[in-house]
């Protein structure tokens, strides 16, 4: 009796993989079997084999799973093949947030989150295009402008994207007042200022408010002068049988708040003389002045001033920040320097969100949160440690601190 081999038909098993990642492990199906045979009865198991790698591309899909070598006198063997097919991987890219001054134009660029097999930007079929709709123009009022990410094209890739913030910040103004020569007998001359650092074509007419007389806390007290109205038959100041008295009731030392300057004491028998107050504001000294060896009326460390600041969310944050008199002292103690709001506290006020948040970059020791700011002696700064509790995730929150002076201290930070 002659026994002849059965039909064995060994078939490649199909697979799927992502761009990037290691090749899966091949099998095979086996159809034919007799007597309870199983594959560990061959005499010799085949051996699979993909003409893919791990860089293998989405575009050249799909790759052949080839199987061969099997061998067994029992059994005519023969193969199909199976196929490999590889997937598009997620690629993110987000817009980073930028700052710009008020009349520069901005530079955009943006960070990616999701490259496999060592690629970069430069790999891509296409790169994205970034767009805001801020301008060199733009107003601070305006900010933060949105910066978004479009036009990015790759097989390998599913590309998302999130967008980004531009905040616009004040540049600085300098106004002079012209010094002015006039001949003796004229007329007296027009008073004019100069301006330096005026942008964007706006001119002194641009000003959404003329400057006021102010003087910075514990500074010595400006120069005061008057206007006249009124002089007739070609007469002055000069004129007068007596001088008017300039005065006001702020000295050197006194606080923040706006204080009354008065004329008064002027004599002359041909006019009826009346008098209309001019107004001094004392206020904190400016961002430009060393306070106490760091930077004044601006949120200081661990919060960053360029808006890259991200913490975890259920963390406490102490928002720090310092305010100087004219000689460079920090302002505090028993004085509160941080305007009460209509919600009863001297706190730090939401005037804006954006949904965009990198990944943490903060790290910070849990204390015990404030209601309102307070004053650290020990640090000579004011501190307000604040609760993120209550933050939303992948959120970058824009805070205002409103201080008593009329001014204000701006800062941000995202929470993941």
């Amino acid at each position: 009796m002659t026994v002849t081999p059965v039909t064995l038909t060994i078939t490649a098993d199909s697979k799927v993989k992502a761009y990037g990642a290691a090749l899966p492990a091949l099998i095979a199906s086996y159809s034919g079997f007799v007597n309870g045979d199983t594959p560990a009865s061959l005499t010799t198991l085949p051996t699979l084999t993909a003409n893919a790698t791990s860089a293998s591309h989405v575009a050249d899909r799909p790759y052949s799973i080839t199987v061969s070598g099997a061998f067994d006198t029992d059994y005519t063997i023969s193969y199909v093949a199976g196929t490999l097919t590889v997937t598009p991987v997620g690629l993110t890219i987000t817009a980073d947030n930028k700052t710009k001054a008020y009349g520069a134009a901005p530079v955009l660029t943006a960070s990616y989150s999701g490259f496999v097999n060592g690629e970069a930007p430069g790999s891509l079929t296409t790169l994205p295009t970034l767009s805001t709709t801020a301008t060199a123009s733009s107003h601070v009022s305006g900010s933060p402008y949105a910066i978004t990410a479009a036009g990015a094209v790759d097989a390998d890739y599913t590309i998302s994207y999130v967008t980004g913030a531009l905040t616009v910040t004040p540049v600085g103004l300098t106004i002079t007042a012209d010094s002015k020569n006039k001949a003796y007998g004229a007329a007296l001359p027009a008073l004019t200022a100069s301006y330096a650092g005026l942008v964007n074509g706006d001119t002194p007419a641009s000003m959404a408010t003329a400057p006021m007389l102010t003087t910075i806390n514990a500074a010595a007290l400006p120069v005061f002068t008057v206007s006249y109205n009124a002089f007739v038959n070609g007469d002055t100041p000069a004129s007068l049988t007596a001088q008017p008295s300039i005065s006001t009731n702020a000295t050197t030392a006194s606080p923040i708040g706006t204080y009354s300057i008065t004329a008064s004491a002027a004599v002359d028998s041909d006019y009826a003389i009346t008098y209309a107050p001019g107004t001094l504001s004392v206020v904190f000294a400016s961002s430009t002045t060393s306070c106490g060896g760091v930077v004044g009326r601006t949120v200081l460390q661990p919060v960053n001033p360029d808006s890259s600041s991200v913490f975890k969310a259920g963390s406490t944050v102490p928002i720090k920040f310092r305010v100087c008199d004219a000689n460079g002292n920090p302002v505090g103690g028993a004085v509160s320097v941080v305007k009460v709001g209509i919600d009863g506290h001297a706190d730090p006020i939401v005037y804006n969100t954006v949904s965009n948040v990198g990944p943490v970059d903060e790290t910070v020791v849990s204390t015990t949160p404030d209601a309102d700011f307070r004053w650290d002696a020990s640090g000579q700064q004011f501190i307000f440690n604040m609760n993120t509790k209550n933050l939303k995730v992948g959120v970058h929150y824009f805070y205002r601190i409103d201080l008593i002076d009329g001014t204000s201290i701006y800062y941000d930070f995202g929470v993941k």
